[in-house]
């Protein structure tokens, strides 16, 4: 069994890690935006939303074992855990292996 200070130390440093995202991440869609238009690529808009979505699972995974014990299923965290694995095994199936494509133009950025 692991420790309780110890897993909470480690949601510590992922809300952390996750500020320091968010933040960083705020920053370059500010940078996209103008007067004119607000626009900012996909990816940055992704990671603004995984920052966020970071911030509210290790809200619910340090709060449900405490104040709420009923929501704190570890079926229902093993069952979020397998479905990402599988998501994941079924990303890396599907992705070409002989992908010769350039790498992105990253010399704007």
């Amino acid at each position: 069994m692991v420790a309780p200070a110890l897993v909470l130390g480690l949601r510590g440093v992922q809300v952390v890690f996750s500020i320091i995202v968010l933040g960083l991440t705020a920053y370059l869609v500010n940078a996209f935006t103008t007067p004119w238009a607000s626009w900012s690529p996909h990816s940055l808009n992704f990671m603004l939303f995984t920052s966020v979505w970071t911030l509210l699972a290790v809200a619910y995974l340090v709060l449900s074992p405490t104040r709420f014990p009923r929501a704190a299923h570890n079926a229902f965290l093993w069952l979020t855990f397998l479905a990402t694995t599988v998501l994941a095994a079924l990303h890396i199936r599907r992705t070409p292996r002989g992908d010769t494509a350039p790498p992105p133009d990253m010399a704007g950025v």
